[in-house]
């Protein structure tokens, strides 16, 4: 085996960003990197690995966080699992297609938990191609493990110190994590702190870290760093006060949590229509609790709607909506600014096998409900609608690309009949890498009870809707554009959205509007507000599902092809209705 060593100086370079904080359609910069050997017949090259250049602090309070190169960043994503559970590894394909989709959707880490393995170089090699930042776990979880016997210790010695040789030059490491629940599993069994040392974990690991990997943020283990190890709010934590713990919605605003490497654990049904097919023995729970994570996805149902499904397809229906709400409006707290919260990653990315699992994708690694309310969130640009009580509702637009924003935000309040009471234009002026809050009823200049929270009467209006536009663009664009939002403004703390499981009539239309082989677009419109609009098209995946939709106003979603399928019977259906829209394959290319 061929060894060698040497420095390199290297004049000006350009920094490998993870991808939401680059240009639209820009790659995080890597560089070719050649070894030029010299032999009699004269010079050779062998092509390395290429590399990239970024610059990795974590924050020195006590709100864990991460700075690249210079700039505190929202770390989100999930807690990686493998593409094939059996085999641990998985074809190639799949791989890049599953770090690609966590792109497409907005994350920029991914987490590798003790509780896995080690991922393959090509893993690594990806999600520096990607711009994807990886947030890695040694694998040790929840075990006491016997560190100071000389067998197992050499084994785990080796062990590390190949994983860290073999990704040294990888720019996606952001972390490298002693250990999962290594703390918190005897801090929660009672013994002292002491009872927790290890030589192997606390002076061996880090210090090997740090030789071979001194641009890499050490963390002793997830979660730790307060008076107990899994204080949510301080160093990191596995966050489950919504989710889990079916604490209430505002929880995360209550609770800020400095940085959650795990989070939102629900059981988030699989499919799109009807019932959920699968066994209730696949649903997760914890070891000697008299509930399980259906519990807590139904209890959730119950708070948002605060009426029960007339039969099971629309209770399917109704868990199905709120795995997808749940999940869009803890992210959006999260990641707001004032929360002071340095990333977030659901636990977790992929369910092992068919089942209502953790996993935000089924075990084929097709999207869930709840994957298309997190990719709202994650958005590079985002805007989100909050519900701030007394205060009213304020629109919240968060621009993580490296271009100052600048966009009119037109803002729209909707009676339940369709009818607009209140549209009015706002110049807003987003800085690179930068937020900005407005308030709706600074906007509209007058009191409407935005939020619903005074209560003088019947509510005005049911929906807010937010939309970025143009700065010039004078005309009524024909279509919803792609991130425009809207809320209910009677959600949670105000009132249960009871209204909307009740068998209504809402003039639901939807046409093919253009196709290929490989990607087709529906055209949808409603005469009603929509709470939640299921999309289903046989072997194809939609680009956006499970959202609400304004009324009045068509809106374009693509769906591309799945797999080797053909595009094929489109199904969609809105959420409180007893119609549904069948639209035959489209047969005709444009």
């Amino acid at each position: 085996m061929l060894h060698a060593e040497g420095t390199l100086k290297l004049g000006k370079v350009e920094c490998w960003w993870p991808h939401t904080h680059l240009s639209p359609g820009s790659l995080p910069r890597l560089y070719a990197v050649n070894l030029v050997v010299e032999e009699e017949a004269g010079e050779s090259l062998v092509p390395l690995e290429r590399v990239g250049f970024r610059r990795l602090e974590q924050d020195a309070g006590d709100r864990f966080a991460l700075i690249v190169n210079g700039e505190r960043i929202f770390c989100r994503g999930t807690c990686w699992t493998p593409v094939d559970p059996l085999s641990l590894r998985g074809e190639s394909s799949e791989l890049r297609h599953s770090l690609e989709e966590l792109c497409a959707a907005g994350a920029n880490m991914v987490r590798v938990p003790g509780i896995v393995v080690y991922e393959r170089n090509e893993f690594y090699g990806l999600c520096d191609e990607l711009g994807l930042l990886v947030w890695q776990d040694f694998m040790f979880a929840t075990l006491d493990y016997p560190t100071e016997v000389a067998g197992f210790s050499e084994s785990v010695r080796q062990e590390a110190v190949g994983f860290l040789q073999r990704t040294r030059s990888r720019a996606c490491l952001a972390v490298l994590c002693g250990s999962s629940e290594g703390h918190q599993q005897p801090a929660m069994l009672g013994l002292d702190a002491g009872d927790w040392e290890s030589s192997f974990f606390d002076k061996w690991l880090p210090e090997k870290c740090a030789e071979i990997r001194p641009d890499v943020p050490w963390w002793p283990s997830t979660p730790t760093g307060g008076v107990l190890p899994f204080d949510p709010r301080v160093g990191t934590s596995h966050y489950f006060g919504v989710g889990g713990y079916r604490r209430s919605l505002d929880d995360v605003e209550i609770t800020r949590p400095a940085f959650a490497t795990e989070c939102l654990a629900l059981a988030n049904p699989t499919g799109v229509h009807g019932p959920e097919k699968t066994s209730p023995l696949r649903v997760p729970r914890d070891r000697g609790a008299d509930w399980d994570f259906a519990d807590a996805t139904r209890h959730y149902c119950d708070a948002l709607f605060g009426v029960k499904p007339r039969d099971s397809a629309e209770q399917a229906a109704a868990l199905r909506a709120t795995t997808s709400i749940v999940m869009e409006r803890t992210m959006q707290r999260l990641r707001d600014p004032r929360a002071d919260c340095g990333g977030a990653l659901v636990l977790s990315h992929r369910d092992p096998w068919a089942c209502a699992g953790w996993g935000v994708r089924d075990h084929r690694g097709r999207p869930k409900s709840a994957w298309y309310g997190l990719a709202r969130a994650w958005a590079p640009v985002a805007v989100s609608i909050l519900d701030e009580g007394l205060a009213g509702l304020w629109i919240q637009v968060i621009n993580d690309r490296p271009e100052r924003l600048l966009r009119t935000l037109e803002i729209e309040l909707v009676r339940e009949n369709g009818i607009v009471v209140e549209s009015v234009r706002h110049e807003i002026d987003v800085p690179a890498r930068g937020s900005v809050l407005v308030s709706v009823e600074a906007c509209i200049g007058r009191f409407v009870d935005s939020s619903y929270a005074y209560k003088f009467g019947p509510p005005n209006f049911v929906l807010a809707v937010a939309r970025l536009r143009e700065l010039d663009a004078e005309e009524e664009p024909p279509l919803l554009q792609v991130g425009t939002v809207a809320a209910f403004n009677l959600f949670n703390n105000s009132a249960p959205m009871e209204g909307n499981l009740s068998g209504k009539a809402f003039e639901l239309s939807a046409k093919w509007s253009g196709w290929t082989d490989e990607r087709a677009k529906l055209l949808l419109s409603s005469a009603r507000p929509v709470t939640c609009l299921a999309i289903e098209v046989e072997g194809a995946i939609p680009d956006d599902n499970f959202f609400i939709l304004p009324p009045g106003k068509p809106r374009e979603v693509s769906v591309r092809q799945a797999g080797n399928d053909s595009i094929g019977t489109a199904r969609i259906a809105a959420l409180g209705s007893d119609e549904m829209i069948l639209l035959e394959p489209p047969s005709v290319k444009s």
